[in-house]
């Protein structure tokens, strides 16, 4: 056996500080250097390096990468991969030794080092066993049996494993009993692994798929393990076409079309799988297609930290597209709000509100009606409609004495057809035989404000609170053109005034020069 004190360890890791915890682990025991990129670890290596502690996720020359080059060498150098990759089908053919998964412990360190000094002591046909026992158990962790089955390269795996079982049979009665157990009892552990996934797997399903947001779940890889039935709802995806495969490419495959401010969601996806710790929010329009509406979703992907699928990531996409609708809505309600502002004239002031309860707010039909100065009876000022609702007869004046039109004498609330207040008179007669739904909100002493539906049969809340808003901002600007008009026939009637006291004292100068004391 080698003594521990002339055993030299190479740990290649490019997380400068995790390099130096590893290295003050392992100092008292061995001749430890360390490396902090590829580059580094080939410039270090030499016949002297018994066991190499390489990271396989690093910038530039990566951990598969150094370890091509350093089996290129004569050297018996055991080599142990570090990493927070769950392992693929692509560490076949990658001739590692061990492979421990990130975090690791002190003492995990310590276990896999003392395997590896005694599995040098070994021919090479015994560390080539070993090897691939390794590399077998470590898929046998994270695939499922069909996916194995169907593998060629893991059955390619395996008969090389079963032919050099054969070849090495003489030594393994004399192995050490900590190794022998790793050849005997590595299906029972894959067994009992296998389970804990397909009970993960379970739990998930039963909890997450019956949720109203789409979910998905990928590996640290970047495989989608997992996907909900709202996902394919939301985004158009066979959720059992896309297991399995690689998001990213699923990504700028599916999701190009779908735009989130000057990015698309494939843009969104593809750096969150780039920056596997990050947090990455957006809102995303899904545009409309011959067979669903146009939709607005609030997208969320952030790190998985702990359980089978620690490393990866969770995508969430939750439907916002009513509450999306209403805050622009109320965005453009404010735009108006600023336009009504600045309306000289009454007509002005209808003109614009019925426009924005037709545009904006998504009524079918809008009209005002105004306080006539003279009978005090309620005439229509202003209306607007969509295609469906210009074959409205409008009334051209209303009946002043229906509980509909005189209501606000006395109230301010809005009122519609479930209302105590609306009695079977002509007026209600009208507004039932034209609308599916209707309702009149109050412009205060100046009138009211009536927005209908012809294809709905109830107003929904949030367009029910942006019209009562537009209402109030309506009535305010008809007081303020009031307030305007009696301060400009104030004026109008200050100037007449002092016109006539400037005739008068015109006048009364002519006649102190004509008739002098």
């Amino acid at each position: 056996m080698m003594q521990k004190g002339n055993i030299k360890i190479l740990v290649v890791e490019d997380d400068q500080s995790l390099a130096e915890l590893y290295a003050e682990w392992l100092a008292d025991r061995y001749v430890v250097e360390t490396a902090y990129s590829g580059e580094e670890a080939l410039e270090a290596f030499d016949s002297t390096v018994d066991i190499v502690l390489l990271d396989r996720m690093m910038p530039g020359l990566s951990g598969g990468e150094v370890l091509t080059r350093l089996r290129q060498y004569e050297s018996n150098c055991q080599v142990v991969i570090v990493s927070a990759v769950t392992p693929d089908f692509d560490i076949v053919k990658m001739g590692f030794d061990a492979y421990l998964e990130k975090p690791v412990e002190a003492d995990g360190l310590e276990d896999v080092i003392s395997q590896m000094l005694t599995r040098a002591e070994y021919n090479e046909d015994l560390q080539e066993l070993f090897s691939l026992i390794e590399r077998q158990s470590t898929l046998e962790a994270v695939m499922d049996a069909d996916t194995l089955e169907t593998s060629p390269k893991y059955q390619t795996l395996t008969d090389q494993l079963t032919e050099l079982e054969h070849k090495v049979e003489r030594y393994l009665q004399n192995l050490p009993d900590r190794d022998f157990r790793v050849a005997i009892e590595r299906l029972q552990r894959t067994a009992a692994e296998h389970r804990e996934q397909q009970q993960y797997q379970s739990l998930t399903e039963d909890v997450l798929d019956t949720s109203e947001e789409g979910i998905v779940v990928v590996d640290r890889d970047g495989q989608v393990v997992w996907a909900n039935e709202t996902t394919e709802e939301l985004l158009g995806v066979d959720r059992d076409d896309i297991q399995g495969s690689d998001y990213s490419r699923i990504a700028s495959e599916s999701y190009n079309e779908y735009p989130s401010g000057e990015q698309t969601l494939s843009d969104l996806v593809t750096h969150s799988l780039e920056n596997m710790n990050s947090e990455v929010e957006a809102v995303v329009r899904i545009p409309e297609t011959a067979s669903k509406e146009q939709q607005w979703l609030e997208y969320w992907s952030g790190p998985i930290q702990t359980g089978l699928y620690a490393g990866g990531r969770i995508e969430h996409y939750h439907n916002i597209t009513e509450r999306y609708a209403y805050e622009q809505q109320l965005e453009d309600l404010h735009a108006v709000s600023r336009d009504l502002m600045t309306a000289d004239s009454e007509r002005s002031i209808g003109e614009t509100v019925t426009t924005a309860a037709v545009g904006e707010l998504g009524f079918e039909f809008a009209t005002i009606y105004t306080r006539d100065e003279h009978t005090g009876r309620l005439v229509p000022l202003a209306h607007a409609s969509t295609e469906d609702g210009t074959e409205i007869e409008l009334p051209s004046i209303s009946e002043g004495d229906t509980p509909v039109w005189t209501a606000y004498v006395t109230r301010t609330e809005q009122l519609s057809p479930e209302d105590e207040d609306v009695a079977d008179t002509r007026s209600s007669q009208w507004l039932t035989e034209e609308f599916s739904s209707w309702c009149l909100y109050s412009l205060e002493s100046e009138g009211v404000l009536l927005v209908g539906m012809t294809t709905t049969p109830e107003i929904p809340s949030g367009k029910n609170k942006l019209a009562k808003t537009l209402a109030a901002n309506a009535a305010s600007a008809f007081e303020r053109t009031a307030q305007e008009a009696a301060l400009r026939e104030r004026d109008q009637r200050l100037n007449e005034q002092n016109e006539r006291l400037t005739r008068l004292d015109r006048i009364n100068t002519l006649n102190a020069h004509n008739c002098p004391v």
